[in-house]
């Protein structure tokens, strides 16, 4: 009798991982355009416009690896250990080394808009004109606070990447496990 080797979650996910990165470097690619939308084309006189990212991608991805049964055999911890490995690096892996660029190069474009000044924020309204959201931090004036800056953003968007996976695995893995039928049972 052999008995099968379980598999690590590293070789469950891995895939997973390598799309991720895919969309990523899809992504920092079209920042250096410098766009407020980088992911916006102009085809035959109609504006093509689309939102690639780590949400989306994600959660079609994790969908697809509930169906393939990438998460079979995991206890409740591993499959929370997934969370984290996927968090870590599918999304702090990549948007460390995104807004440490943005940092760099000084792109204040889009999801790297930073906050405006009091001053200019009145400039703007007595002109009538919009004033930019703030979505990002500001640029650091020191090669350690781009850095850094970089750093924090790669932890923040751990949390938030480990939450988002881990509700879908939660949602789209442990309650059909808990509320459906046992593989192989008949009706």
């Amino acid at each position: 009798m052999s008995e099968e080797t379980p598999r690590s979650l590293w070789s469950r996910v891995r895939w997973i991982v390598w799309i991720l990165w895919i969309v990523a470097a899809i992504k920092l690619g079209l920042e250096f355009r410098e766009a407020e939308d980088p992911i916006a084309f102009e085809f035959a006189g109609i504006r093509w416009q689309g939102s690639i990212g780590v949400y989306y991608v994600s959660f079609v991805l994790l969908v697809v690896a509930a169906i393939r049964g990438t998460f079979d055999g995991l206890r409740y911890g591993k499959l929370a250990l997934s969370a984290l490995l996927l968090a870590v690096l599918g999304w702090c892996v990549p948007n460390t080394v995104t807004y440490t660029t943005a940092q760099f190069q000084g792109w204040t474009h889009g999801r790297f808009q930073p906050p405006v000044s009091p001053e200019e924020a009145a400039r703007l309204e007595a002109a009538g004109e919009v004033v930019p959201k703030e979505r990002s931090a500001p640029i650091a004036a020191t090669p350690a606070g781009k850095l850094g800056t970089g750093l924090l953003v790669g932890l923040m968007t751990t949390i938030a990447g480990f939450l988002w996976t881990f509700l879908w695995i939660h949602l789209l893995v442990v309650l059909p496990r808990r509320f459906g039928r046992p593989r192989g049972a008949s009706a």
